[in-house]
């Protein structure tokens, strides 16, 4: 997988974004093709066989890429679209060359990993058409959405296939899909976070996944959202958001828990906590979110911690942290569905290291 990345880096097809590998896209092959330039080369069956048709006149070839499975878009994330939205960008750009790649297909150029593949591609140009709205968009899958473009929008140019592709900078589309989140035009199903509307927790989640796989700061996001979000209701927004968490499910960990702690303490997200005494620092763990006053430590533990073998190294690093004097706790996907049950799990953690921090401090100070 390394070596694929690698070469999918060399080839220009991977943003600079700082995050981990799980947090960004990378840009799909094969490409879309004019059908006319298969002219003479293929009879109408082999064009059925082999090519699938995107948009009217355009088709992309069937063969899939051999390309690692944390970095496929599977039909089932494409909602009634059943191609992913960079392909689909691409086709339908083919037939509107002028036209600038904008809102969720733009993030995914910029690398989002996630929720643009139910959307509509919207092209940028001179007119507006069409319905933007996600579950209408899904029934004409083959037709882009058209939207007047603002004078002199800034684009980029991140598609080393097609060049010559214009696409809005990534602060814009930060702007356009918040924008869209908020109107309810586009969005995915989350679960009730006390004191959040859905759609806030949709921006937050958006925002924190963004950071991850650009190099966006908060007055990027500000200047792009400029006459598209509300100044206030972004910065809360912002306020909300954590570009150290490194997927969705620890961004609505973190959003569950952000208001627990008791006054004086506060959460911080990717700690490095050391599980051996000399400090050796490949013995360590990093915590999703971490007090490190108070030494506690909560994980999220994805697909990847579900593997026999990785349980039982969770299990002896997780036994050697609490050795170490921590409180951890773990999180899935089943216990965050079991919300009461994981406040109560975490709550408890907090009043066991509330009560051991005197003790923790009278050793520091050599106490004992």
């Amino acid at each position: 997988m390394r070596a694929w990345l690698a070469q999918a880096r060399r080839d220009g097809r991977v943003p600079d974004g700082p995050g981990p590998d799980h947090t960004i896209r990378v840009q799909p092959l094969p490409v879309p093709v004019k059908r006319t330039s298969l002219t003479g080369t293929h009879t109408r069956a082999s064009l059925r066989a082999r090519f699938r048709t995107l948009t009217k006149g355009v088709l992309l070839p069937l063969e899939p890429e051999d390309m690692p499975e944390e970095f496929r878009i599977r039909e089932e994330d494409c909602g009634g679209f059943l191609v992913d939205i960079i392909s689909r960008a691409r086709a339908h750009w083919l037939l509107n060359v002028p036209t600038i790649i904008g809102y969720w297909a733009a993030a995914a150029y910029h690398g989002l990993p996630y929720w643009c593949d139910d959307a509509p591609v919207v092209l940028l140009g001179s007119y507006s058409s069409g319905d933007a709205r996600s579950w209408n968009a899904k029934h004409t899958p083959t037709v882009p959405v058209f939207l007047a473009a603002v004078p002199s929008v800034t684009t980029v140019c991140p598609d080393s296939a097609f060049p010559h592709l214009r696409v809005v900078t990534a602060n814009i589309a930060a702007g356009q899909c918040l924008h869209s989140l908020l109107k309810g035009t586009h969005g995915w199903d989350v679960p009730e976070v006390p004191g959040l509307t859905p759609r806030e927790v949709r921006c937050v989640q958006f925002l924190d996944a963004m950071f991850q796989c650009t190099r966006l700061t908060g007055d990027d996001v500000r200047r792009g959202a400029r006459n598209l979000v509300d100044a206030g209701r972004l910065d809360r927004l912002l306020a909300l958001s954590d570009p150290g968490a490194q997927s969705p499910r620890e961004t609505l960990l973190r959003l569950y828990v952000r208001d627990v702690l008791p006054a004086g303490f506060t959460w911080t997200s990717q700690v490095t906590v050391y599980l051996d005494p000399a400090g050796r620092p490949w013995k360590h763990l990093i915590a999703d979110l971490a007090c490190e006053e108070l030494t506690l430590a909560l994980f999220y533990d994805g697909a990847y911690h579900r593997a026999e073998e990785r349980r039982s190294l969770d299990h002896h690093q997780i036994a050697r942290l609490r050795k170490r004097g921590w409180e951890a706790v773990r999180v899935d996907a089943a216990l965050m569905a079991e919300t009461d049950l994981m406040m109560e799990d975490i709550g408890d953690a907090i009043e066991r290291a509330l009560a051991a921090l005197p003790v923790r401090t009278e050793r520091r100070h050599g106490r004992n």
